[in-house]
């Protein structure tokens, strides 16, 4: 199911649902935040190509849950619920959408 297919008619369920995905996008973006920071505090300290590997994967992963995170942001925007001026901002931003949306599809993470 498409992010456009999703259809909730009872509002609470909806707010519910909005609610949900609110709580997974600040988990991820604290991971993100996170990781981002462990990233810069040793970026400068590895040199090795073993190291490199390692920060590579972690880059890969950071942006990962930023596409899974733009994803959630349009299901949520989709559904019309708990919408804000800054949802609609990022993932009018956003070069990720479709491809998150696919990533979350394929995924199958519960909304």
């Amino acid at each position: 199911m498409a992010a456009g297919d999703l259809k909730i008619t009872d509002s609470a369920a909806m707010g519910d649902a909005a609610n949900k995905i609110d709580q997974h996008i600040d988990v991820l973006a604290a991971i993100r935040k996170d990781m981002l920071r462990t990233l810069e505090d040793l970026g400068a300290s590895f040199e090795s190509g073993a190291a490199n590997k390692h920060l590579g994967a972690m880059f890969a992963w950071d942006a990962k849950y930023h596409r899974i995170i733009e994803a959630l942001i349009a299901v949520k925007i989709t559904m019309g619920g708990n919408k804000d001026a800054n949802d609609q901002r990022e993932l009018d931003n956003s070069t990720h959408a479709d491809a998150a949306a696919a990533e979350v599809e394929a995924l199958r993470l519960p909304v």
